[in-house]
């Protein structure tokens, strides 16, 4: 039978957790689908853990060579069977209903090309933090101008979509792929995020590795300034790329920043909830901007803001006071 659902990991020396990641694949209460696990060169017991598990459903894939999460799961994408992907990492655990209610909404809503859910964080504290998202199709498109809006292994998507924008995600970047994948992804389906979690996201300590996290936010930096030009239609000066970058050294470039925002406010790329969202954004940027700046954008963003000036004024010096007595 034909699976309708391939989750996709992609695994590299992940013998500590492997064995969970597949037992609560195998314990999901949904069942038509198929594993396709492909190790990316691994030189530790994980290809034989997976081989462990007597299970037709799981299809395993050996690279030559290592390539990497990011064109590994390019070629996963090519190799799947099923009508949708789900993203699973080797060192998290899906709850037990996580495909049944993910396949159930997409397939209740055609018009989702995207969906994802909360997680529960693993560590010392394991279920207490639990990562909350925005829900809706609007607030996530906004909230990409400034940063990641879904949890990529609890990602379920319909491979059609995948296919529009070049069926892969960009080789070029090693980590962040997916948030630069949201960001093509948004502009041609709908996404939205189950407020539940359906996923335990374990966090380790080489995930915080230090120079990832100065890759992933250069990497971030070029996205969003992508993103800004594909949303607006034209190509950023390096003024306004420095801008978005967060230079705001020179009242040159906070001017940028203000009047790139009134741009994409002016735009119609963003509903009346979107724009809420991205001012909302946008406030806690203004933290970082220098307080001539802070005011200047108070007055320039007025115009355009569902609330008047006057209540914007009101919740920015709430902000400050707040942001002073922290």
């Amino acid at each position: 039978m034909q699976p309708l659902v391939t989750i996709l990991m992609g695994v590299y020396n992940e013998e500590k957790y492997i064995k969970a990641a597949i037992e609560s694949i195998l314990g999901q209460t949904y069942t038509n689908f198929e594993c396709l696990i492909i190790n990316d060169g691994s030189k530790d017991n994980t290809v034989r853990l997976v081989k462990q598990f007597k299970d037709d459903r799981i299809r395993l894939i050996e690279n030559d060579e290592n390539i990497g999460l990011t064109k590994t799961l390019n070629k996963g994408i090519r190799l799947a069977k099923g009508k949708y992907i789900a993203r699973m990492d080797a060192d998290d655990v899906a709850f037990a209903n996580r495909l049944r209610t993910q396949i159930n909404f997409l397939e209740n809503n055609s018009e989702i090309g995207i969906c994802g859910s909360w997680v529960n964080v693993m560590g010392d504290e394991e279920g207490v933090i639990r990562w909350k998202l925005a829900q809706e199709h609007e607030e996530i498109k906004a909230i990409l101008l400034f940063r990641n809006a879904l949890h990529h292994p609890t990602v379920v998507f319909r491979k059609s979509v995948f296919e529009e924008v070049s069926n892969q995600y960009d080789p070029t970047i090693l980590y962040g792929q997916d948030y630069e994948l949201w960001t093509r992804l948004i502009l041609k389906t709908k996404v939205h995020v189950l407020p539940q979690a359906l996923l335990k996201y374990r966090l380790q300590s080489p995930s915080l590795n230090p120079e990832k996290i100065k890759y992933q936010i250069e990497v971030s930096k070029r996205i969003r300034c992508k993103y800004f030009e594909s949303l607006l239609n034209r190509p950023l000066s390096d003024t306004e790329k420095a801008a978005l970058a967060g230079n705001w050294n020179k009242k040159s470039l906070v001017l940028a920043w203000l009047n790139l925002s009134k741009e994409l406010l002016q735009s119609g790329h963003l509903t009346k909830k979107g724009k809420l969202v991205f001012i909302n954004n946008w406030l806690n940027v203004a933290a970082e901007i220098l307080d001539a700046g802070f005011s200047l954008s108070l007055k320039s963003l007025a115009p355009y803001l569902f609330f008047s000036p006057t209540a914007l004024n009101r919740k920015a010096k709430l902000f400050w006071k707040v942001l002073k007595n922290a």
